[in-house]
């Protein structure tokens, strides 16, 4: 889930990256853990 409360496109098992549909922030799936990479360029 991202901060805006959108859900990421991330999968169940393993690592990945998915942006938020209405913010194009980018997160990260690493080690079972989601972090926030950054915010969109304006």
């Amino acid at each position: 889930m991202s901060r805006h409360g959108e859900r990421l496109d991330l999968p169940l098992a393993g690592d990945g990256e998915a942006r938020c549909s209405a913010t194009n922030e980018r997160y990260r799936l690493l080690d079972g853990r989601v972090e926030f990479i950054d915010c969109a360029e304006a």
